[in-house]
């Protein structure tokens, strides 16, 4: 999936009404970009399922994460108004770049890109911290590549898990 041009602009579009009215109904068409985002994703994770780790899912990937990132970005602006319809929509957007982020780590780590999906696995915490299936496998990627201070910095907070949680 290619960024679209015109949807950007759409986007571009939605995105400064918000800003200027910051009323409900303009709420409602981010709202309804986003669900139009999570239906891409959708089709990626069953490309995923179905195809395997391929350079061409984690293309479809990026697309969507510039989009869900950009979308992440606008929410957090205070200029919306519902406060609480707006902080669960930003809980939604920003769990689902932690899967993204997730499942490019796996196909990065599949395809022999050991230190991007180490990078993948960070990003994922950064939007989940609480993800154990990615931390461990954070953690495993780690003591796999050598990379001791990352591994100490966690023990320091006691935030690392052990095992096979996945």
């Amino acid at each position: 999936m290619k960024i679209d041009l015109l949807k950007f602009f759409v986007f571009a579009s939605l995105y400064s009404l918000v800003v200027a009215n910051g009323d409900s109904t303009n709420f409602g068409a981010v709202r309804d970009e986003v669900n139009s985002i999570f239906t891409q994703a959708d089709s990626v994770d069953s490309s995923f399922q179905q195809q395997g780790a391929k350079v061409a899912i984690l293309q479809d990937y990026d697309s969507v994460l510039t989009d869900l990132i950009r979308i992440s970005k606008t929410l957090s602006l205070d200029q919306i108004s519902d406060s609480t319809e707006k902080n669960e929509l930003i809980e939604s957007v920003n769990n689902r770049i932690s899967k993204i982020y997730y499942r490019q780590g796996l196909i990065n780590y599949s395809i022999g890109k050991d230190n991007v999906a180490l990078e993948d696995y960070k990003s994922c915490l950064q939007y989940d911290q609480a993800s154990s299936v990615c931390m461990s496998k954070l953690y495993q990627l780690g003591l796999n590549l050598g990379k001791i201070e990352l591994l100490s910095e966690k023990l320091k907070d006691g935030k690392i898990l052990l095992g096979n949680e996945f």
